[in-house]
C-alpha cells in the first residue's frame, strides 16, 4: 500500500485564503455592478420624474387652451344669437360665427381627447416610475 499523504495544514490555510479573496473580489465587482444600476435606475428615474413634469405642464396648458376654446364657444355661440335676428348680411354673419362655432367645437373635441391621452400617459409615467423604485428599493436592500 502506497502511504497516504499528509496534508500540509498551511498549504490547506493559503488556499482557503486564496478562495476568500476571490469571493472578496468578487462580491466587490458584484457590488460595483449593483450601484452602477441602481446609478442607471436613479438617472432614468430623474429623466422620468422630468417627463412626468413636462406632462403635466403639458396637460395644464392644453386645459388652459381649452378652457379659452370653449369661452371663444360660448362668445360665438352669444354672436349667434345677437346676430339672427338681422338682416340678409347680418345671415351672412350668423352663418360664419357658426361654422367657427363648428370648428371650436371640434377643436375643443379633440384638445379634450388630448388631454385624457396625456393623463393615460401621465399614469402610465407614474407606474413606469413606481416599478423602477420599486426596483431601486430592490437593489438598494441587496446591497
Amino acid at each position: 500500500m502506497s502511504p497516504v499523504p499528509e496534508q500540509d495544514p498551511i498549504a490547506a490555510l493559503e488556499a482557503r485564503v486564496a478562495k476568500t479573496v476571490e469571493l472578496v473580489a468578487q462580491l466587490r465587482s458584484e457590488r460595483d455592478a449593483a450601484r452602477t444600476a441602481l446609478e442607471q435606475a436613479n438617472q432614468s428615474l430623474e429623466q422620468a420624474n422630468q417627463n412626468c413634469a413636462a406632462l403635466g405642464d403639458n396637460v395644464r396648458e392644453a386645459r388652459e387652451h381649452v378652457s379659452d376654446l370653449m369661452a371663444q364657444l360660448t362668445r360665438a355661440q352669444a354672436d349667434i344669437q345677437d346676430t339672427s335676428s338681422a338682416g340678409a348680411q347680418l345671415q351672412l354673419d350668423r352663418d360664419q360665427a357658426v361654422a367657427e362655432a363648428a370648428r371650436l367645437a371640434a377643436e375643443a373635441t379633440r384638445l379634450a381627447g388630448e388631454v385624457t391621452r396625456l393623463e393615460s400617459e401621465r399614469s402610465q409615467v407614474r407606474t413606469r416610475v413606481s416599478k423602477l423604485m420599486s426596483q431601486i428599493d430592490l437593489l438598494s436592500s441587496e446591497a
